[in-house]
């Protein structure tokens, strides 16, 4: 019930009213303003059509990022360097970027305060032997629903032929850890915000 109708209640029947924590009648009279309630975020963009943000198999992921949503076209991570020294899981280049849907959910190429990444969000690492050649993909598949995932986001790295080096089907048992650290759980678990400038 709102305050309202419950000091309505109180007024007609002038006895105690617990949510007004007094034994006296209420007095009709103008009632205060209801509480300003924040407004809701804005809602999550949906998936590109065709964009799936059901994956099930390392194969149905690779697919994706080779041609559904291919990776050729998704955006650079924002205000940090196309090429960066790794991190102590992926050596000792890597190249980080995003796609569309992913992108999206930024501002000023952060995220913002509280959000999450919508599904069908793919946060996308080249990790390279030099600033040419590309030796594995490590990818971040948002899919909050599936069981597979691993604080919300299927984790895989797949080598550039397709074969499996680590699998969705460990929901992100060798991620979610290091990802969990530094600035990542106010960032989805995305630490590359960890590197901009």
């Amino acid at each position: 019930m709102n305050a309202r109708i419950l000091r309505f209640v109180c007024v007609v029947a002038t006895t105690t009213c617990l949510s007004c924590q007094s034994d006296q009648p209420t007095v009709a009279g103008p009632s205060p303003s209801p509480p300003v309630v924040p407004a809701s975020p804005a809602p999550a963009p949906s998936p590109a059509p065709g964009t799936p943000t059901t994956v099930t198999t390392d194969a149905q992921l690779f697919a994706l990022i080779a041609t559904t949503d291919p990776f050729a076209a998704y955006r650079l991570f924002p205000n940090a360097d196309e090429i960066a020294s790794g991190s102590s899981a992926h050596q000792p280049l890597v190249r980080s970027s995003m796609n569309a849907i992913a992108f999206s959910a930024l501002h000023n190429g952060r995220l913002p305060a509280v959000a999450k990444f919508p599904d069908g969000s793919v946060v996308f690492k080249e990790v390279r032997a030099n600033a040419e050649a590309t030796t594995t993909y490590a990818v971040m598949f948002k899919s909050t629903s599936s069981p597979l995932a691993g604080g919300g986001w299927l984790w895989a790295e797949l080598n550039p032929n397709g074969t499996i080096g680590y699998s969705i089907s460990n929901r992100g048992s060798g991620c979610v850890g290091c990802h969990s650290l530094g600035l990542g759980l106010q960032n989805d678990l995305v630490r590359t915000f960890e590197r901009q400038h």
